[in-house]
């Protein structure tokens, strides 16, 4: 959330597409909690470690997919 309200206030706009341009041009990571951050051209994060899920129809989760 950090990394969206950064680029909106650089672009000064509310723009998700111009937010999401800043975010991959970025030339250097902004400093974030959980280490730098950064994208790649994709959108994917760059230099950091997530987890994503999905909820199956029992209502277990599963591991969708890993960000390394």
């Amino acid at each position: 959330m950090r990394a969206i309200i950064y680029a909106m206030e650089q672009t000064k706009s509310f723009d998700t597409k111009k937010a999401a341009e800043y975010l991959k041009n970025m030339k250097k990571p902004l400093p974030g909690i959980t280490g730098p951050i950064a994208f790649a051209a994709d959108g994917n994060r760059l230099g950091g470690t997530y987890v994503t899920f999905k909820i199956q129809k029992n209502g277990k989760f599963a591991v969708d997919y890993i960000q390394k």
